[in-house]
Order: C-alpha cells, then sequence, then structure tokens
C-alpha cells in the first residue's frame, strides 16, 4: 500500500497478492457539487488509459456519504455483475449526474467507469468512529496479548506511520506495515493462518536466521586448528576484511562489504589460507545489520556439490544454506528465499570453488545458468583461490583481491592471550605479561624472516598457536613446516585428550601417535584423489589397505584402525564426515594438501608419479608444501615443471622456490626458459611470468633472450624490464655513473592497462591487484641513484607530488635517508587529485554529515533495490563535485554555499533529486551503524562523473555563471568542476566576461588559471586563446599551444610553429604534444627539428621562479618541481610513430 503516488486516483494505491489494485481518492465527505466533481474528475482521467474492470477498482473513500451518494454506491455495485439490472428512478437520477460528469469520455470509457467505479463510506478520522472500532477489532488478533488497549495502540500507530508514509510519498508491503509495528515496540502474535501471523512466523524465523549470521560472523573459531580456548571476537582481533578494489591504482582497496554492495556480482580471490571463507562470514553478519542491505545466502559450493545431482542446483543451494537454522524454520526460511531469488532483494556468497576440484567447470556453468533465471536484483559473490580463478572468470564479473592482513600483531597477541590463559600456572610462566612478550616477538621474527608467512593471516595465527603450545626454540620455519607441525600438534594434542586414549584398533602405547600421523596422511591423499570428498566405506578400505602393509596387520584388524583413525579426525575436526552417507571432506582444504604431501614424501620411488597425478589434476598446493619440506619432491617438482613448460606448472613451482624449496640448477634453468618464452606472447599473462621470473636466480647469459621476448610487450613495460635487470646485473657505483635506465623508470605514472582474458582452466596470478612490478623496481631504483644523481631527487619529488599514492611512504623514507629531510616533510595537502587521507576521513564526520544531512532533509523517493545497494545516484553526484579530493574540504569551510552548489549540480547535470535525498538519508543510517564514515567514502569507488550539463534546466543562469566564478577560486576540485559546468556551453555570453574577469587573480595558482583558460578558450566567438600567443605569460602561452588547429595542407599553422620554438619548456612542451595529436604530414620532421633546437629556459608551475635552460629542477629553494624533459619526450613521441607516417612525410 502506497501513498500520495502520482496515480490517476493519487491518495493510496493498494496492490492485492492476487493480482488485483485499488486506487483510492480519499475525502472526508462525499456528495453532490463540487467534492464529487473533483473525485469523477480523476475517474475520467484514469478511463482514458483503458483500465481492466477484471484487476482494477477505481476507489472514492469518504467518512460520510449523502443520501443521492448512497444511492449512486448501490448503482455502481450491482453494475459489478455481469448482468446489472435496470435502475429505479432515484438511481437512474445519480447516474444521470454521474454521466454528466463523464461527457468527455466515450460511451466505451463510461461504461468502464461504471465496472470498475466503487464508492465507500469509511469513519475513521476519530477514534470513537465505527470504522476506527472495527478496524481496533481486528487488530486485536494482530498484537500477541489480543487485549484492547494493545490494539488501540496498534491502530494509532499504523495511521501514524501511514501520515509519514503519505509526507514522503512511499509505502509498504504488508510485512513493512507490521514493521513498523515491531519498531513501535508492539508485539505480534504467531498464532493463527491470518496473513498477519503468517508473516511474524516468518519475520521471527528470519531474525533468527539472522542472528545466526551475526553470530557465525562476529568471532573466529580456531578450534578447527587445534586452539583450546572459546573463539575470539571480531572487535577483539581487528579482523578487517580488505580487497583490492582499483586496477589503476595497485594498492587502493575497500571494505569487503562496500565494494561488494558497490558492483553487485564479483568473484572474490585470494590465497590458500587467506581468510576467504571467514571473510565472506563477516560480509554476511554486516549486511544483516545494515540498512538497505540484501539478505545473504551463505553457501559451500563444496557442500553444496556434495549433494545429489538428481537435485536442481538451486534446489540443492537452498537446502545447505538453511541447514543450519531450527528444523520447524527451515520450511519458511527456505520458502522466503527462494521468493527472493525470483523477486530480489538477496545475497549469493559462494564460497570455496576450489575446493570442487574437476567439477570446478561444471558447477560455474550451474552457476551461470542460475543467475541467468533469478531476479536482477539478486546479488552474488563467489569465492576461490587463483588456481579456479578461470573458471570464475567466464561469469565476466569484477574480481576483488583478498588483501593481507594488516594489523596481523592484533590477533596474534588475542591468541597469545587467550591461550595463555588456558595453560596452567607455573613458576616459570608466574609473569603472564612476559610469556606473551617473548612469543610475540618469536613470531614477529618468523614473520620478519619469511614474507610468504604475511601473505595471509592463517599462517601468523598457526605461528601463535605453536608458540603458544611449545618451547620458543623448538619451533619450526617456513610455511610447509609449520603446516606439518601443527598438524602434528594437532594430532597429538587431540590423541592424548580423547577419553579412549588406550588404543587406536589393536595398536596401544606410542604407536598410537604414529599411527596416527599414518592415517592422517593416508586419509588426506585419498580425499584429494577423490576430488575433495569421498564415501566412509571407501576410505577405510584405502586407509586399511595402507596400514596392513605397513604394521604388518590383517586386514580386519587394519580396517578397525583405520574406522576407528578416521572417527578420531572426525572428532578433532580436522576430516569431517557428514550426512546419512557418510562421506568425509576435511574442515580446512590445506589440512588435506599437507598430509597428502607429507604422505608423498614417504614414498620416494613414487614420487615422480605423484607430481605429475597432481598437476594433471590441477592441484598445485600438495606439490608447493612437498617441495617445501623435502629435496627429493623439491628436484622432482622442479624437473617435472621444467619440462612441462605449462604456465600455471611453471608459477606454481616459482612460488615452491618462492617458499624455499630447493631444487636442482637444471630444472631451475629450464623453468626460467618457460618463463621467458611465457612472457614472449606478449600479453597480461606474459606479464605475470615476467613478475615469477624475476624470483628466480636468473643469470646474466639470459639477458639477451629476455630482452628479446621484452619486445613483445609495450614501451613503459620494456623502460621497466630494462631497469629491473640492470638493478639485478649491475652494480650501484655503474649505474649512478650511467642512470639513464633507472631515471627512465623513475619518469612512469602507469603502466598501460592489458586484458587478462577470460580463458576456462588457467590459473590466475598471485594476486589482481599488485604493482605489477612498476613500484618496486621505482623504489629500488630510488634507493640507488638519489643523493647522488641530482636527476633522480627531482624525479621522486615529482613521483611524490604527482605518482600513486601508494608510493609515497617508501619515497619519502628514501629522501630522508638521503639527507633530503625538508623534501619528504613538504605537505601534498594541494597536490592535484590527492584523495582525502584515511586517517582523516573518521577523524572529524561533520563535513560529510553536514552534506548528506542538507540532500536528506527533501522529499525522498522510494529506494528501488539497485538504488538502495548501489546508491549510484548520489554516488555520482559526489564524484561529479570532487568531493573525494582533499583540496574540496574548501566548500565545507562555506556551508551556506553547500546548498547552492548542490541544488546546482543536481539540476545542470541531471541528478534525480528525491532518489540523492533517499540515499543520503540512507548513507546517514548506514555510518549511525557502523559508527564511521566509511559508508560515505565508499560511494566513491566506482562512481562517474557526469559532464553533460543541460543549462536549459537551470532556472537562473545569472546567478549559477557567479556562484561557478567564485568556485574558480576555492580548491582545485572546485575549479574543475566549474570548467566542466561552464566548458563549450551556452552561456558562454555570461561566462566569459566573468572568466576574463578573474583570470589575472588566478595568476597565484597556475593549475586554477590553466584550467579558467582552457574552459574561456572553449566559449564560442572570443578572442582567446590566439591572443595569448605572443602575450608575456607561459601558462597562457602553453594553453594557445593546446588549441592550436592544424592547416587545410595537413601542415602545422604557424603560430604553433612560433610555440615549438617558444623561450619556455612548458609551452614547447604543451606545442608538441598538440602536434603528436594533430599529427601532421611532416610530424617526424617537425620533432626531429624541435629535438635539434638548443634547450629553453621554463617557469615553475608551482611558484613561477623562471629557470635556466638544461635545469631538471626548480632553483628556489623549498620548491621540487620538476622541469620539462623536452628530449625525452621527442624521443618518445618519435617511437610513436607508425611506419606509413613516415612514408607520408617522405612524400
Amino acid at each position: 500500500m502506497a501513498l500520495e503516488t502520482e496515480d490517476a486516483l493519487d491518495d493510496i494505491r493498494v496492490e492485492f497478492e492476487s493480482g488485483w489494485t485499488a486506487l483510492v481518492q480519499a475525502k472526508r465527505t462525499l456528495r453532490k457539487g463540487k467534492p464529487l466533481s473533483t473525485a469523477v474528475a480523476q475517474w475520467v482521467d484514469a478511463a482514458q488509459s483503458s483500465p481492466d474492470p477484471g484487476t482494477l477498482r477505481l476507489v472514492i473513500v469518504a467518512g460520510s456519504l449523502s443520501g443521492p451518494m448512497k444511492v449512486l454506491q448501490r448503482v455502481l455495485e450491482r453494475h459489478k455483475s455481469d448482468q446489472p439490472g435496470p435502475p429505479t428512478a432515484g438511481e437512474a437520477g445519480a447516474l444521470a449526474v454521474l454521466d454528466e460528469l463523464l461527457s468527455e469520455l466515450t460511451v466505451a470509457q463510461r461504461a468502464l467507469v461504471l465496472r470498475c467505479g466503487v464508492i465507500c463510506e469509511l469513519a475513521v478520522e476519530e477514534l470513537e468512529h465505527t470504522g476506527s472500532r472495527e478496524a481496533v477489532g481486528y487488530l486485536g488478533s494482530v498484537v500477541s496479548t489480543g487485549l484492547p488497549e494493545d490494539a488501540l495502540r496498534a491502530w494509532k500507530e499504523l495511521t501514524s506511520a501511514a501520515g509519514r508514509m503519505a509526507r514522503i510519498r512511499g509505502g509498504h508491503l504488508l510485512e513493512g506495515w507490521l514493521s513498523e509495528l515491531r519498531g513501535t515496540g508492539i508485539e505480534l502474535t504467531v498464532a493463527g493462518n491470518t496473513p498477519a501471523a503468517e508473516l511474524e512466523r516468518l519475520s521471527a524465523a528470519l531474525r533468527l536466521y539472522r542472528d545466526r549470521m551475526i553470530r557465525e560472523g562476529s568471532s573466529i573459531d580456531l578450534r578447527d586448528l587445534g586452539a583450546q580456548f572459546a573463539p575470539l571476537p571480531i572487535a577483539e582481533s581487528d579482523a578487517q576484511v580488505r580487497v583490492g578494489n582499483d586496477l589503476d591504482d595497485p594498492r587502493a582497496e575497500a571494505d569487503l562489504v562496500w565494494a561488494f554492495l558497490r558492483r553487485g556480482r564479483v568473484v572474490l580471490t585470494g590465497l590458500p589460507g587467506g581468510g576467504k571463507s571467514t571473510a565472506i562470514r563477516i560480509l554476511a553478519a554486516q549486511l544483516c545489520e545494515l540498512p538497505g542491505a540484501p539478505l545473504p545466502i551463505r553457501v559451500s559450493l563444496k557442500d553444496v556439490d556434495a549433494l545429489g545431482h538428481e537435485r536442481s542446483f538451486q534446489d540443492r543451494l537452498l537446502s545447505i544454506a538453511v541447514r543450519d537454522d531450527q528444523p520447524e524454520d527451515r520450511e519458511l526460511i527456505r520458502g522466503e528465499l527462494e521468493r527472493r531469488l525470483s523477486a530480489g532483494g538477496v545475497s549469493l556468497l559462494m564460497d570455496s570453488l576450489d575446493e570442487t576440484y574437476d567439477q570446478r567447470a561444471s558447477v560455474t556453468r550451474q552457476i551461470d545458468e542460475l543467475m541467468s533465471v533469478v531476479s536482477n536484483d539478486v546479488d552474488a559473490l563467489l569465492s576461490t583461490r587463483d588456481v579456479a580463478y578461470g573458471f570464475a572468470a567466464t561469469l565476466g564479473w569484477p574480481n576483488l583481491a583478498l588483501r593481507r592482513p594488516q594489523n596481523a600483531e592484533r590477533i596474534i597477541k588475542a591468541i597469545l592471550i587467550r591461550a595463555g590463559g588456558a595453560q596452567p600456572v607455573t613458576d616459570a610462566r608466574s609473569d603472564a605479561d612476559q610469556w606473551v612478550d617473548e612469543r610475540m616477538q618469536w613470531v614477529r621474527n618468523a614473520l620478519a624472516a619469511d614474507s610468504t608467512l604475511q601473505e595471509t593471516p592463517l599462517f601468523p595465527v598457526l605461528l601463535a598457536l605453536l608458540a603458544a603450545e611449545k618451547d620458543i626454540d623448538t619451533l619450526p620455519k617456513g610455511r610447509a613446516r609449520i603446516l606439518e607441525a601443527v598438524v602434528r600438534d594437532a594430532v597429538s594434542r587431540h590423541e592424548l585428550s580423547r577419553p579412549d586414549t588406550t588404543s587406536l584398533g589393536p595398536l596401544t602405547g606410542r604407536s598410537i601417535n604414529t599411527a596416527a600421523m599414518h592415517a592422517f596422511a593416508s586419509e588426506a591423499s585419498a580425499i584429494l584423489g577423490a576430488n575433495g570428498r569421498i564415501g566412509m566405506e571407501e576410505l577405510v578400505s584405502i586407509i586399511g589397505g595402507e596400514i596392513a602393509a605397513y604394521w604388518d596387520m590383517s586386514l580386519g584388524n587394519a580396517e578397525v584402525t583405520a574406522r576407528d583413525a578416521v572417527r578420531f579426525f572426525d572428532v578433532s575436526g580436522i576430516f569431517v564426515i557428514t550426512g546419512s552417507q557418510e562421506t568425509v571432506a576435511p574442515r580446512v582444504a590445506l589440512f588435506a594438501e599437507i598430509g597428502d604431501a607429507l604422505r608423498a614424501i614417504t614414498q620416494p620411488d613414487k614420487i615422480v608419479d605423484w607430481v605429475n597425478a597432481r598437476i594433471d589434476a590441477g592441484q598445485f598446493e600438495p606439490l608447493i608444501l612437498a617441495a617445501g619440506i623435502n629435496q627429493s619432491a623439491a628436484e622432482a617438482f622442479g624437473t617435472v615443471a621444467g619440462q612441462k613448460q605449462d604456465r600455471s606448472v611453471l608459477h606454481a613451482a616459482v612460488r615452491a622456490y618462492r617458499e624455499g624449496a630447493v631444487m636442482n640448477p637444471l630444472a631451475l634453468r629450464a623453468i626460467s626458459a618457460g618463463l621467458i618464452a611465457d612472457m614472449a606472447t606478449g600479453t597480461s599473462l606474459g606479464w605475470d611470468s615476467w613478475l615469477r621470473l624475476l624470483e628466480l636466480p636468473i643469470t646474466a647469459d639470459m639477458r639477451e633472450t629476455i630482452e628479446s621476448a621484452a619486445t613483445t610487450h609495450d614501451l613503459e613495460r620494456q623502460k621497466l624490464m630494462r631497469a629491473a635487470l640492470d638493478l639485478r646485473f649491475r652494480s650501484p657505483k655503474e649505474l649512478q655513473h650511467e642512470p639513464e635506465s633507472l631515471l627512465a623508470v623513475l619518469t612512469i605514472r602507469n603502466l598501460p592497462q592489458t586484458t587478462v582474458p577470460k580463458k576456462q582452466g588457467t590459473s590466475h596470478l598471485r594476486e589482481i591487484f599488485t604493482d605489477r612490478g612498476l613500484h618496486s623496481v621505482q623504489v629500488a631504483a630510488a634507493e640507488v641513484l638519489v643523493g647522488v644523481v641530482p636527476a633522480a631527487h627531482t624525479a621522486v619529488i615529482e613521483l611524490v607530488k604527482n605518482g600513486p599514492r601508494s608510493l609515497v611512504r617508501d619515497l619519502q623514507k628514501i629522501l630522508v635517508h638521503a639527507g633530503f629531510q625538508a623534501d619528504a616533510a613538504k605537505t601534498t595537502e594541494d597536490f592535484p587529485g590527492l584523495k582525502i587521507p584515511d586517517w582523516l576521513r573518521n577523524f572529524d564526520q561533520e563535513s560529510e554529515r553536514r552534506l548528506l544531512n542538507v540532500l536528506a532533509d527533501r522529499p525522498l523517493a522510494d529506494l528501488t533495490y539497485q538504488q538502495q545497494t548501489r546508491v549510484d545516484e548520489l554516488a555520482d553526484l559526489l564524484e561529479t563535485l570532487h568531493l573525494n579530493e582533499a583540496s574540496s574540504l574548501h566548500m565545507f569551510r562555506k556551508p551556506d554555499e553547500i546548498p547552492a552548489v548542490l541544488e546546482l549540480t543536481e539540476t545542470l547535470f541531471g541528478f534525480d533529486s528525491l532518489v540523492v535525498s533517499a540515499q543520503a538519508q540512507l548513507t546517514l543510517q548506514r555510518m549511525d551503524t557502523m559508527g564511521n564514515s566509511d559508508p560515505y567514502y565508499a560511494l566513491f569507488d566506482g562512481a562517474e562523473v557526469r559532464d553533460t550539463h543541460n543549462w536549459k534546466a537551470v532556472a537562473n543562469p545569472d546567478e549559477a555563471v557567479i556562484l561557478l566564478g567564485r568556485m574558480m577560486t576555492w580548491g582545485e576540485a572546485h575549479a574543475k568542476f566549474a570548467c566542466m559546468a561552464l566548458w563549450d556551453s551556452p552561456v558562454a555570453d555570461r561566462a566569459a566576461p566573468m572568466l576574463r574577469e578573474i583570470l589575472p587573480n588566478l595568476a597565484s595558482s597556475t593549475r586554477h588559471e590553466r584550467l579558467a583558460a582552457h574552459t574561456l578558450s572553449s566559449l564560442v566567438d572570443g578572442p582567446e586563446p590566439k591572443c595569448w600567443i605572443d602575450g608575456e605569460d607561459p601558462v597562457l602561452r602553453a594553453v594557445a599551444a593546446a588549441w592550436c588547429e592544424i592547416g587545410a595542407d595537413e601542415h602545422l599553422s604557424d603560430e604553433h610553429l612560433r610555440l615549438l620554438s617558444d623561450p619556455d619548456g612548458h609551452v614547447r612542451e604543451a606545442a608538441l604534444q598538440r602536434a603528436s595529436r594533430l599529427h601532421p604530414r611532416n610530424i617526424q620532421t617537425v620533432l626531429t627539428e624541435s629535438g635539434s633546437q638548443t634547450l629553453p629556459g621554463w617557469m615553475c608551475l608551482s611558484c613561477r621562479t623562471k629557470n635556466h635552460p638544461g635545469a631538471t629542477g626548480c632553483a628556489k629553494s623549498n620548491c621540487f618541481r620538476a622541469g620539462p624533459d623536452l628530449p625525452r619526450l621527442i624521443e618518445k613521441l618519435l617511437l610513436e610513430i607508425e611506419p606509413d607516417d613516415i612514408s607520408r612525410d617522405s612524400r
């Protein structure tokens, strides 16, 4: 039921489950004359759209009816029958009155009014009225107490809620009206068969469902890893879930919940033990608490795939989703989830695609088929290790890469404190703080010594658990050996805690532990051999056969021992038995993989066959782990990888080497050759092979082959590879003497984007969002050159100012170490495009809240699912205003201007103010729920600038232009907005004089001056920019160069040629770039002649200091602006010339 609608009868619209609709016009009194004529006028409007009498009623409802109106009411009721009888004399008179009011309709349309029209008398305005008393009586069966006073309160609350809905022109489903009552503290009954009771039962079941999701996502249970303490609260462990979310900024990241809501359907990738399952549980909990978020359906695809395939994928998925709910609630919840899959309003959170092994392609296809038939308002997240990303990528969904933990120390300390509390108190550890501190330091040292242990949250956790259990000097090193130790420790701990520790089958004493480890390895190998899940009887048979041979035991006794072992590992939570068919699967996949590796290394004569079998099955993790534990396994893996020359296998072998595997030098050389060959494909995946190659001990004799393969990549990547190779093979002194390659890499801002092919079955790079090798090489180059080569100092300062913000911290450390503390400390507050830093976002939320309150304090739209999850309208508005840039903070110092700026933005760029207002209110609610400003800043993720203006919609262009003129003098973010609003606009007669007036006042900021000058040049019929060509200001001359046009003979104009010889280097730079874009016939000659000219001086674009020719940086102290590098620019532009252009030039 919705109020104040846009329908022909616009007071109330009621939509029934049956498909019927009632459009209602409400009146206090209905009588002949104006009350009837104004009401019937809306019937006339409705009749002209040919209403269907079989599904629609046009209703006039009034608190009281006059006598003639009661007569008309009876006549209309009769016309609902198939054959209405003739009217009485009084009825004929009433019909005549109505007919006169319908005079503009056709005969057929008048007949429709009689069939659809209804008049109702309903006295509800006062509590003592009949209708109100009747409503209170009905509500007595809805409130849980059934008491009249509670029913009366419910009626008052409902009418109050309806008033609120009318004011915001909104509405509710029946569930929404019940929620309004619940929100006031009224308890509703679940007894009976009324729709309200059924909905209340469903609501209660869904509350328990949400509570379960919140409970499961609010703590981390480490008991599956052998911990002997209760789950850790998320708040205590500070387990933030951060994902990479921007390919253009490799280190950009966001909370998973916001990145997911902004996109809707995504693939979540991460390393083994990366915390994907934990991340999904936390995400589900957050969605259950956030206003306007979809209801999560969280499942493990491993479990879904294990159910009988005679049932549909959706059927199996929903069975898994509700299996942990109360038995009496499952049918209700399942039915609601099924309804929402059709209607929208849920999010599918699907975990562990990689653990479906050889069914990955089939499961991915089933997901694709399901998503094609459910509502478009169903969101989805699919998680997988990188090994199965090739399958997930076929869905075409954006990828989010799970970040490594940023606050590992918090969870390490929490574990040690909990574990310390669980340990028996002894004199040796009476000082609990010292016990925790010693183990904290050991974990820190282990993480610092092996960077691979820091890539996922699992290993800091395992290290903490080991440190809590063992003496520090006995603790292992390396990922594989840590896993091995964890398993042995868990087996030993669980074995000692068993009530029946006297035997394992016929085995007793010390044999139990050895047999348990033997059974563990056999069970793990059997499970992996069966693609992650195996039947109990088959498993017992396999383990029993191995135990019989190893322990010289009869097969009967061996199978008893095997069954005991399987049940032992089920109780321990390592390999879990599920279902009536008793299938066995690992609780944590890495346990099966380390077990498989442990078994393999005990059979050295079969190791090569095992390596080949695991490669054929696409199961690389056991290979990597075995190689980290055993040299024979490492050599076998390295040799086979070198022979296979398959990208996925080569990349896995590199990872094994990185984690400590000792491989044969010939095998490493073969692996290197395979990676170089893959590099030569020139693709994104070929680039991944280059990054892997850098992790190997490549030798100088390989350099020529590597550089040959590099030529298939773009020029920027070639520069990067050349610098990386120089850093590898040349000494720092050599590079300081010949720094060209390193200086070149310091000028790269971003690498050109490449496309990752969505080829089913291919492996994916270790982490989608990496710096792709650029930043690490730039940092290494800076470390070699800064303080020795002056040009490097200038280049690094420029990177700090204008490069990706992820580099700033590392480069500042290098500057400080080289003695340039003042340079490193220089503020970046005014750097162009600098985003508001994370630490400042939650320092003070008042500015964001003030802005959102201005937007929310207006009429609101009833948001659709997409509008309340994506929040695109508000996001695009904020992005259009560049409010995520540090320079935008200027506007918040002018609160009186904010409403006018927002109104102009909405009007000029076509934003829906009702939707923006509702989304602003929703964002405020989410900020209240989260207790921070993350919901606000999350809106900038993926938001788009709207740059097509509509000045016809602006009621007062004069005031708008004046406001934009003021904005030109604020922060650069606002100047860019004003530039966009005025660019090539139809208000040139107003804007041009304003811009000419303020242009001299902007000279103190060359960026503001340049923006205003370009905007002025875009306006028609002005002398600009040609009038600046011979002017004194190089900023304006550079703008003029950027607007030069090509002549009719396809050669540059005389003005353009003059600017190519300008006395200022920045002007020449602009003229060269424009020449390259115009592409005259003689472009090669133009560039060559420009390169032969003497280098000019240049004016600094930061402080306007005039610098002498050849200066690479500004001469003014404390100014670090780099000058134009014309030779490098000309070289770059010459390389971009195609052979056809050279031929054309010669003609």
